[in-house]
């Protein structure tokens, strides 16, 4: 069966947070295999089935969202694909996952911040639940993978 993990919850520290200690936050520098964004049946330890989104996904296993924070790692041959029509609040997630992992580090960004603020910067480390990204000032911050999206290139807009 697979093993529970939680999101990682920043700590609320007056110390600001080393880049290190924000990677580990967020899972660690690494890129998703294939099938991250996909809405699956996860078998929970009761025998029965619970729908969750794929976060993360490497050759063996997948980082499963199962809703209220709950994040459990299964074995991919353990997880079937969802055949029942899923909830909206799935369906977003599932977005949400897509449009992170069509990202690439390099890219333009814009980055959300808790305290409602929109940088920009660039991408400069993808991990397994968001990535760290220097703002045009220089800083670097890290933001969850909902509130990361691609950069939009006004000139190519007019």
């Amino acid at each position: 069966m697979g093993s529970r993990y939680s999101l990682p919850l920043t700590a609320h520290s007056a110390d600001k947070p080393t880049v290190d200690a924000i990677r580990q936050r967020l899972g660690g520098r690494e890129t998703s295999a294939p099938g991250a964004g996909e809405i699956v049946q996860v078998p929970l330890p009761s025998g029965d089935e619970q729908p969750g989104v794929v976060l993360f996904a490497t050759a063996d296993q997948l980082d499963v969202w199962l809703g209220q924070g709950v994040v459990r790692r299964v074995p991919r041959q353990q997880v079937q694909a969802c055949l029942e029509p899923p909830s909206k609040e799935l369906i977003v997630l599932a977005s949400d996952v897509q449009l992170f992992a069509s990202l690439n580090e390099g890219q333009r960004v814009r980055c959300g911040s808790r305290e409602g603020r929109l940088d920009e910067g660039k991408l400069l480390e993808k991990c397994r639940y968001g990535a760290l990204v220097v703002r045009d000032d220089g800083v670097i911050v890290g933001a969850g993978f909902q509130r990361i999206w691609p950069a939009i290139d006004a000139a190519a807009c007019n």
